[in-house]
């Protein structure tokens, strides 16, 4: 084949690309960038033997000066084995680069395995030291949920005798290299192995490069929430302690060594936060001499201790104010019964409850201008912390421990309150509805209307941001609060231990155990938060085509200890394409998973009223809300119900007060987590409704269709379904026949119904 010539800053070959060719290089070089580094081609170099088992290159190499390369057409191992037959010359030629470029990798492989040995061991052994040095020293330790994510370095495939190997079999005369590898059968198998070789090494390398990364966040993150952080906050808080200052200070250096040896971390990243770390040490130490510790048992942990004031000080509140906020707490506190329903202690809780929400504000408003709020801050608007002695000491370390760390995942739809307020305040959200209903539109045309606002004011305040937020704190916040807490005439929204019936991490409540249920949930009823929406595609002749659409509420994490989630709205505020909103305690009391069933089944509910407008219990036109309300209505006169069905229904009627919904949310518990496993709770009227409009999943009715309970519901289920199936199954040929693309829309909508 002739030469292949490339002007310098070419491209020889590019990720991606076909392999066809080996590439041998007789003039120039060539770089690419292999696992996080640049290396170097050069003349006697080859190109391409890593690529033949993946078929395509699996780098973009760059000529870095004129070049020419030799190109040996090859697209396969067995191509590869011709070659070598054909001219055996090569073989020498491919296993020299071949053991030069691997030494390179490994050499790489090496450094970058040792640098990450390094940072997991400074890991591994630093913070259990840091959290040991907290409890001598009584301070409340905080958690770096990033530590326990690492694991200690895995080699994979690299073996240590890789480096000696290839090193020597390079190092070897040339007239012996073409000696061995004459022989095809040798040659064929050392370059096989050396290109699986290359493959691991250069992937091996590319997840060190990862794991490197992954712990530069533990040591230091853009949030400040690091491994760094912890340890100079407290060194600087224990200085005036004996022996804190010489213990600390070697932890500090271990830990900075680690910092300034990884490549995966910029020295402008912590240079600013070093600095300024050295003078708050120097500018601590000695200023009030050293005073001997008391051990942790016996006293209050020490950067708790001034909560409250450091709370009410940034809050900015009047000092009388905060003085009588104050001495309403720690009254409230010494209170033998906090739940009482004595007038003194209910009075004192209502004052404690109206105090608390303008402080909650005057603190979030103020945090959104402090890039770096302190953790009492965060303690405070994230859970209602507000004084060690009122949580309980074990629960405010607990507190302190997560509060830097506690996300959310609004990607997901979960926030924390905190995430959510700022989330209104930059525009990403708009506020919820009002106890009235009413969103933030219809809020100041009420208000326009009613003489409140005048016309002008009403247009300036419709995107004004921080008028949103306030709109959200003083309509919608105090309510939820209340609300998710679940006992009314009980509630303070302070943080208490007197409120805790389980340990606060086994009531905390994540987006890990919001997805976890939802799943179990979605395993049973898999339509559950599926919604039509039109579907129009007039070119293909397709007319408003209702398909099913899944949109996940949005969760929101109310600062409570508290007993029930509550479904706020189903959508947002005309949008019938847009979530709904859930408010959750971020610690609840009871499981989750059933809080979630009723919301589920609440939601079912209102999103059915929502699409049926005005005939939402009209049954000429058939919905799960229609033939509830029908059923409900005229349980008397159904013949098919037995008259001891009939008085459990009424029965069902008197203890929801009436209320349909709370009729067909009880059912529909029931529904997920007994009748779907085959053993009947409900009438043959309540489950052949919930088997049309809430139905189980193909596999879960296979197992129901020999009980003789199921039998009628699912084949009447079953000949709708069917027809639907074959309805889109139609579509989808016509469009398919026309020579057109079948919209993934259609797709979509005839894999959910055969789901």
């Amino acid at each position: 084949m002739p030469l292949l010539e490339f002007a310098q800053g070419a491209t020889i070959c590019k990720m991606g690309d076909p392999m066809q060719n080996l590439l041998f290089i007789t003039k120039g070089s060539a770089s690419a960038q292999l696992a996080g580094r640049t290396f170097r081609f050069e003349q006697g170099d080859s190109i391409g033997l890593d690529a033949i088992s993946a078929g395509t290159y699996n780098y973009t190499y760059t000529a870095t000066s004129d070049m020419t390369v030799f190109p040996y057409a090859c697209d396969s191992f067995e191509t590869l084995d011709a070659l070598l037959k054909e001219k055996p010359d090569v073989a020498h030629l491919l296993a020299n680069s071949l053991c030069r470029k691997l030494s390179s990798f490994l050499s790489y492989w090496t450094s970058l395995k040792s640098e990450a040995d390094n940072a997991y061991h400074t890991m591994d052994e630093t913070y259990p030291e840091y959290q040991r040095l907290c409890s001598l020293y009584a301070f409340a330790s905080k958690q770096l949920p990033a530590i326990t994510e690492m694991r200690a370095v895995d080699s994979g495939r690299i073996e240590s005798w890789m480096d000696a190997y290839y090193s020597d079999f390079s190092s070897l005369d040339a007239s012996l290299q073409k000696t061995i590898f004459k022989m095809p059968g040798i040659a064929s198998g050392f370059l096989r192995k050396g290109a699986e070789d290359i493959v691991d090494v250069l992937k091996s390398c590319a997840q060190l490069l990862e794991y490197l990364k992954n712990a530069s966040k533990v040591f230091v993150s853009h949030d400040e929430h690091d491994l760094l952080a912890l340890v100079s906050e407290l060194h600087i808080n224990s200085l005036t302690i004996k022996g804190a200052d010489a213990t600390v200070s070697t932890l500090m250096s271990r830990i900075t060594d680690t910092i300034s040896d990884m490549s995966s971390i910029s020295a402008s990243s912590y240079q600013g936060r070093l600095s300024t770390y050295v003078e708050k040490v120097k500018a601590h130490r000695g200023a009030g001499g050293v005073k001997e510790h008391l051990p942790a048992a016996a006293a209050p942990m020490q950067n708790l201790t001034d909560s409250m004031a450091i709370i009410l000080e940034y809050s900015g509140m009047p000092e009388e104010t905060a003085n009588v906020f104050s001495r309403q707490v720690h009254e409230f506190t010494k209170m033998p019964d906090r739940t009482s329903s004595e007038d003194d202690v209910y009075k004192l809780r209502r004052e404690l409850t109206k105090a608390f929400y303008p402080v909650y504000q005057n603190v979030f408003m103020k945090h959104l201008k402090d890039p770096n709020p302190p953790t009492i801050i965060k303690m405070f608007l994230e859970f209602g912390y507000i004084d060690p002695a009122l949580a309980g000491q074990g629960a405010a370390n607990y507190l302190y421990s997560i509060a830097d760390s506690m996300r959310g995942d609004p990607e997901q739809g979960v926030y924390t309150i905190r995430e959510w307020l700022l989330a209104i305040y930059q525009g990403k959200k708009e506020p919820s509805r009002n106890e009235d209903d009413l969103d933030w539109p219809a809020y100041l045309e009420d208000q326009k209307r009613a003489g409140e606002i005048p016309p002008a004011k009403a247009a300036a305040l419709l995107n004004d941001q921080e008028a949103k937020l306030k709109f959200e704190l003083e309509n919608v916040f105090p309510v939820a609060n209340r609300m998710t807490y679940g006992r009314s005439t009980t509630f303070c929204p302070l943080f208490g231990d007197h409120n805790l019936q389980r340990k606060p991490e086994d009531a905390l409540v994540t987006p890990a155990r919001i997805k976890e249920a939802f799943d179990e949930i979605d395993a049973v009823d898999g339509a559950a938060f599926h919604r039509p929406l039109v579907f129009e595609k007039p070119e293909l002749g397709i007319t408003k085509e209702n398909v099913h659409v899944k949109i996940m509420p949005e969760f929101i994490l109310m600062p409570n200890v508290g007993l029930r989630g509550a479904l706020w709205q189903d959508i947002e505020g005309r949008k019938r394409n847009s979530p709904g909103r859930v408010f959750v305690p971020i610690f609840l009391l009871v499981d989750l998973k059933p809080v979630l069933m009723r919301i589920t089944g609440e939601f079912r509910w209102e999103i059915c009223k929502r699409i049926m407008g005005m005939r939402w219990n009209d049954l000429s036109d058939p919905s799960l809300t229609a033939e509830y309300c029908d059923y409900l209505q005229f349980y008397r006169s159904n013949r098919e119900l037995s008259a001891e069905v009939k008085a459990d229904v009424k029965l069902e009627i008197t203890r929801a007060k009436n209320n349909y919904r709370t009729v067909f949310v009880n059912n529909y518990v029931e529904w997920l987590l007994y009748e779907s496993n085959g053993s009947p709770r409900l009438n043959k009227q309540a489950r052949k409704i919930l088997m049309t409009y809430c139905p189980f999943p193909a596999a879960m009715r296979e197992k129901l269709t020999n009980n003789p309970q199921y039998m009628d519901p699912l084949k009447q289920f079953g000949i709708k379904n069917q027809q639907r199936v074959q309805y889109l199954t139609r579509l989808i040929n016509k469009v398919t026949q026309g020579g057109k693309a079948v919209p993934p829309e259609l797709e979509r909508e005839l894999a959910f119904t055969q789901r």
